[in-house]
C-alpha cells in the first residue's frame, strides 16, 4: 500500500474494533471491500494517425487491460478533433460523434445507423473500463490513450481511358 497507494486486487474483509484505555473491546464493525486495480484498454486499431479510407465503417480493436477482470465493461467515445486541436484537449471538451457503452467484446464495428463519419476530418476515440458498474480507482488508470485518424476520399476510377494516337 505504501508503494502503490492501493491494496492489491482482491475482496477485502475491513474491520474497525475500538477499545478503552484498558484494552477493553467496546464495539467493533466490519465491512466487504473489492478492490479491483487493472492497467488500461491498449487500443490496436485503427493505428493511431492511420489514413481511413471513405465508404467503409471502421472497426474499432483493443486489448483488454492486464490483469484481466470478469465482470469488464468497455465505452467506446470517438470526438470530431477541430483545426490544431490536440486528441486528448479534444476528448475533454468536445461533443461524442457516438459513445458506445455496455460493451462486452474488445472490439466494435462502426454503426452504420451512426452519423456519417465525413471526408477530410480528423477523429480521435479512446476506450474506458468500468468493472461491476464501477469505474477503477483511479478515473485515468480506466481509459486507454487518445488515438486519431482521418477520414478521406478514394477517388475510384469507374472507367480507365486508353489514350488515344493519332498518326499525323
Amino acid at each position: 500500500i505504501v508503494r502503490t497507494g492501493n491494496a492489491p486486487s482482491g475482496s477485502y474483509t475491513i474491520c474497525v474494533y475500538v477499545e478503552d484505555q484498558n484494552g477493553r473491546q467496546l464495539g467493533q464493525d466490519c465491512m466487504q471491500q473489492n478492490v479491483a486495480i487493472s492497467q488500461p484498454p491498449v487500443l490496436i486499431a485503427p493505428s493511431n494517425n492511420e489514413i481511413l479510407k471513405s465508404g467503409m465503417n471502421p472497426t474499432f480493436i483493443w486489448m483488454q487491460p492486464a490483469p484481466s477482470t470478469p465482470g469488464t465493461i468497455y465505452t467506446l467515445r470517438l470526438v470530431e478533433v477541430f483545426g490544431e486541436q490536440s486528441p486528448i484537449d479534444a476528448m475533454m471538451k468536445n461533443s461524442s460523434v457516438i459513445e458506445q457503452k455496455d460493451l462486452r467484446n474488445t472490439s466494435m464495428q462502426y454503426p452504420p445507423s451512426a452519423r456519417k463519419l465525413e471526408v477530410g476530418k480528423r477523429y480521435a476515440w479512446q476506450v474506458s473500463i468500468t468493472v461491476d458498474g464501477q469505474r477503477s480507482q483511479s478515473t485515468e488508470s480506466s481509459k486507454s490513450e487518445v488515438w486519431t485518424f482521418t477520414y478521406v476520399c478514394v477517388p475510384t476510377m469507374d472507367k480507365v481511358v486508353a489514350p488515344v494516337v493519332v498518326p499525323i
